[in-house]
């Protein structure tokens, strides 16, 4: 019960921030709202939430979304990525992403997203090791009717 309802408040505050976070202004580069685990950018006129998840809530998130996909690979971490389009306050649900993740290490890893998608929720997901401490930097290159975006954020393993 303790997971569902840690997973539940992550969700809850992936799908707040990305319905709810105030525009940036020019000073802020786009960036609006940061924490250790959550990192939220502007791409025009996409919202996009990088989560960073562990395997037991990747897991449990799963399961309690009803979701139909599973990753055979058992991985240390897992990177959401939630995009919305700002006005329509309306889920991307049709884009193709490639995440790239370059360790504390500096070797980088490339991966084809796969989709999480239940509850009113659309994650574009992807598992990694982070086991390492230090900064692990994660770009997103998203394909998106005929767009071309690419996001990123860093976040750090202590």
């Amino acid at each position: 019960m303790k997971i569902y309802l840690t997973v539940a408040i992550t969700v809850l505050v992936s799908t707040l921030s990305v319905s709810y976070c105030k525009k940036a202004d020019d000073h802020q580069a786009g960036h609006m709202m940061d924490t250790d685990t959550t990192k939220s950018l502007m791409l025009g006129d996409i919202q996009a939430v990088f989560d960073l998840i562990d395997r037991v809530h990747h897991e449990g998130m799963i399961a309690h979304m009803g979701a139909k996909h599973g990753t055979a690979e058992k991985f240390s971490h897992y990177v959401l990525l939630t995009m919305m389009k700002k006005a329509e306050r309306k889920l991307i649900m049709d884009a193709e992403v490639m995440f790239t993740l370059t360790g504390p290490n500096g070797k980088s890893v490339v991966k084809k997203s796969h989709v999480m998608s239940g509850m009113g929720m659309h994650h574009y997901a992807v598992g990694f090791d982070m086991k390492a401490k230090g900064d692990y930097k994660i770009s997103a290159a998203i394909k998106l009717g005929g767009r071309e975006l690419s996001a990123n954020a860093i976040f750090t393993m202590k």
